[in-house]
């Protein structure tokens, strides 16, 4: 087994590290909470912006000091926002791509039925739809998601709905690339409106 020279320390010793380099630690409380919760390594990577490359000017400072005045909270600062920002993201992310298959499901099932996706001729005639299915049946049985747990093990009686929502991002995107034009253009015709709608009316 391949030995690695860094050891796991302790949150004192933590601690103690981030003071010898230089970081300002008003409240050591406060600190040891998210270092517990936050993890070391994971809190480093943001205090990599407010260290130097440059050699410590003297024996007290060991290699890529804090910048003079850093402070944990300044730090911390950092990692908050980029939490929130993620959470921002995430959010928004989450709500186009239910929209997207939503859209995609709407349209589909109004021009082809709810099993649309069994019929070759909705896509185009370069799309490999009988792989595709073979790749349904093998997903859809390695899953055995609880709300299709109760159906049989055929595609024949799971609507779109139930493969819409469980495929990944990444395929629904591949996948609407190979319908055929009108389809594809209707289920983005859908689509932009529920994007650009406000929450809430403005008074």
């Amino acid at each position: 087994m391949k030995s690695f020279p860094k050891l796991p320390i302790s949150i004192t010793e933590q601690i103690k590290r981030l003071t010898d380099r230089g970081l300002i630690i008003s409240d050591r409380q406060s600190v040891e909470h998210y270092l517990t919760f936050i993890g070391y390594y994971h809190f480093s990577a943001y205090a990599l912006y407010f260290q130097t490359d440059q050699p410590a000017p003297d024996v007290v400072l060991p290699d890529k000091p804090f910048r003079e005045g850093t402070s944990f909270e300044q730090i911390l600062d950092l990692y908050v926002f980029d939490r929130e920002l993620r959470l921002l993201v995430m959010d928004a992310i989450e709500r186009i791509e239910i929209a997207f298959r939503a859209c995609i499901i709407n349209e589909m099932c109004l021009q082809y039925g709810s099993h649309w996706f069994m019929d070759a001729k909705v896509f185009t005639p370069w799309f490999r739809h009988a792989q595709f299915i073979l790749d349904l049946e093998r997903e859809f049985d390695i899953q055995r998601d609880p709300r299709a747990s109760r159906l049989l093990a055929s595609l024949t009686v799971r609507n779109s709905s139930i493969i819409i929502f469980q495929l990944t991002t990444i395929r629904i995107f591949r996948l609407r690339g190979w319908l055929e034009k009108r389809s594809r253009l209707a289920s983005g015709r859908l689509f932009i409106p529920i994007l650009e709608k406000p929450r809430c009316a403005k008074k």
